[in-house]
């Protein structure tokens, strides 16, 4: 299992295999009908899901930033571990968070976190 490589706008990021969580969900809805039946409405299984939490550089903040604030998509390629292969799937930036760890004249850097799920 290697790192993975992000992809926003044509500018790739790897995140370090230590940073990431791979998570898949299911896209479903259960709703109660109205004489009490439980009913299972299954849109979608195993949508790849990753959590990221990563030091950033002032530019790699800035271009998770701009895909975040657009709500364009990306492309991800990463490892999954349930089929043992390299996978792609597009998905968009969510649940972006930024500490300033340091700020200096030349350099800043940030830790982030942040959500990708497939669209």
């Amino acid at each position: 299992m290697g790192n993975i490589k992000i992809y926003f706008n044509g500018s790739q990021i790897t995140i370090n295999k230590d940073s990431y969580q791979y998570a898949p969900i299911n896209k479903q809805r259960i709703k109660e009908t109205e004489g009490g039946t439980l009913r299972r409405y299954i849109k979608r299984l195993g949508v790849p899901n990753i959590s990221v939490s990563m030091p950033a550089s002032e530019s790699e903040y800035a271009t998770i930033y701009s895909a975040y604030t657009s709500g364009s998509t990306i492309t991800v390629k990463h490892y999954n571990p349930g089929t043992g292969a390299l996978e792609t799937f597009y998905g968009i930036v969510e649940d972006l968070v930024a500490d300033l760890v340091y700020e200096t004249s030349t350099t800043t850097e940030w830790n982030i976190s942040f959500k990708i799920t497939s669209m």
